[in-house]
């Protein structure tokens, strides 16, 4: 798993959320903007390519996230549904960049949800 990571981490398509699950991954607490959480669907992207290249990263690192912030669990409570729709909206392979309107509307309501800070990651 470490080799994976660390391959991701030197050629993968990378953001601040989608770091924030691999460090947590690794055992690391991410702190301030390495704790980020999507805000868009281009950030959602980036975590479901890291999700998809190093699936552990989803139980060591995605759900970690969720059981400390508001803001990711929000997020990790639709992430299926956010998942499918942003596919459906740029393509399957997740390689195509275009808008994603309906998956920030549903970024932002679950989002919205939650009463907690940005630096609550």
């Amino acid at each position: 798993m470490i080799t994976s990571i660390t391959m991701w981490l030197a050629i993968g398509e990378r953001g601040l959320s989608s770091e924030a699950i691999a460090l947590t991954t690794l055992g690391l607490r991410p702190t301030g903007l390495r704790a980020s959480w999507p805000l868009d669907p281009a950030d959602l992207r980036r975590c479901l390519l890291l999700l998809e290249k190093v699936p552990e990263t989803r139980e060591d690192g995605l759900l970690v996230l969720a059981e400390g912030c508001p803001k990711w669990a929000a997020l990790v409570k639709v992430w299926d549904r956010l998942s499918e729709t942003l596919r459906s909206e740029i393509g399957e392979a997740l390689s195509a960049r275009g808008s994603a309107p309906e998956t920030y509307a549903l970024m932002r309501e679950a989002l919205d949800s939650t009463t907690a800070g940005r630096d609550a990651g």
